[in-house]
């Protein structure tokens, strides 16, 4: 179903990389937008991200840049790096004064390939991506709760913060709990979060109509469950997207693009 372009919709965009209105990398968003531009309602921690666009192919950058962030044990994770390289990175995320940051959703699905010792370096983008979401189908339905996400608001909006999902992951490895159940269960809470802020902004603006794009729905196993869960919440699902239309977009997503170009910035949305 498609609703009126000039009227206002809840859009959730989730992909690898790309500037947002801030200069930051964003890829973590959840827009109000309509014909003439978009406000950024929500967005998932931002986080430093080492080493710019080298991070695409070393998932662990971003694990580490996670763990970090959520000040989580950082002993267990492969660092494909000799101690004098490691110690050159450490040195250099630390000191950097101006890191850019990232919201990006893709990222963090990065860092979980990682963590769970999947995807340490990727030949190309979006392969932890695709690993992780091959490894979470082996998994069984009965693999127990969601992991949970935290909520803050901040500045009229809300901070999505991954820090305790991380966590459990790390109690999840410790208790020996497979793989493909901390895959899969990882999926549900992306799932289930947007739902959650989704609900926020529907009680707020009285918003009903939600567009899911960018590249991280081409995961069949997240779109598919996050549409159920939204469906099942009693949202207005916008223009279904084909399984063949990975680069379709929407003109509404063109919509931001050119607001965020008009200042300026480049898109990768």
């Amino acid at each position: 179903m498609t609703a009126n372009a000039s009227l206002p919709i809840i859009e959730v965009i989730f992909d690898h990389a790309g500037f947002g209105t801030d200069g930051q990398v964003w890829g973590g968003e959840f827009l109000i937008s309509d014909s003439t531009g978009f406000h950024r309602a929500a967005h998932l921690q931002s986080v430093p991200l080492p080493a710019g666009e080298k991070a695409s192919l070393q998932p662990w950058h971003m694990a580490y840049s996670h763990l970090n962030n959520a000040d989580l044990n950082l002993n267990q994770l492969v660092i494909p790096l000799s101690p004098e390289e490691k110690k050159s990175f450490e040195l250099a995320f630390f000191r950097d004064p101006l890191p850019i940051l990232t919201s990006s959703m893709g990222k963090l699905f990065d860092a979980v390939s990682a963590i769970l010792g999947l995807c340490i370096v990727s030949t190309y983008e979006g392969e932890a991506l695709s690993e992780l979401e091959n490894l979470a189908n082996l998994a069984d339905d009965d693999f127990g709760s969601d992991y949970e996400f935290l909520i803050f608001e901040k500045d009229l909006g809300w901070i999505l913060d991954p820090a305790l999902v991380l966590a459990q992951i790390q109690q999840d490895l410790y208790r020996r709990v497979s793989p493909a159940s901390i895959a899969k269960r990882f999926h549900w809470a992306v799932a289930e979060l947007v739902v959650r802020v989704c609900k926020k902004i529907r009680d707020l603006h009285e918003l009903n109509h939600v567009l899911l794009g960018g590249a991280l729905f081409a995961n069949k196993l997240l779109d598919r469950e996050t549409r159920e869960r939204l469906a099942k919440a009693g949202f207005i699902l916008e223009s279904d997207r084909s399984e063949s239309s990975e680069q379709q977009i929407s003109l509404k997503q063109l919509t931001v693009m050119t607001t965020i170009k008009s200042k300026g910035l480049e898109t990768h949305l």
